[in-house]
């Protein structure tokens, strides 16, 4: 999760409260979950895959 902080950054040049700020970062990591379960969920059954990461790097 991003700190106040590393928000801050983000908002940059937009007057809000520490607190503005985490219900906001709160807010959208709420936001982002739900889509991506929804998304998850629309697709069935993920079979994970596996690669060799050692046959593609030298």
């Amino acid at each position: 999760m991003l700190s106040t902080e590393a928000c801050k950054n983000y908002l940059a040049g937009i007057p809000l409260s520490d607190e503005q700020v985490v219900n906001l970062r709160d807010t959208l990591y709420a936001l982002v979950e739900n889509v991506l379960d929804d998304y998850i969920s629309s697709c069935g059954s993920i079979t994970p895959t596996c690669k060799n990461l050692s046959s593609i790097v030298e």
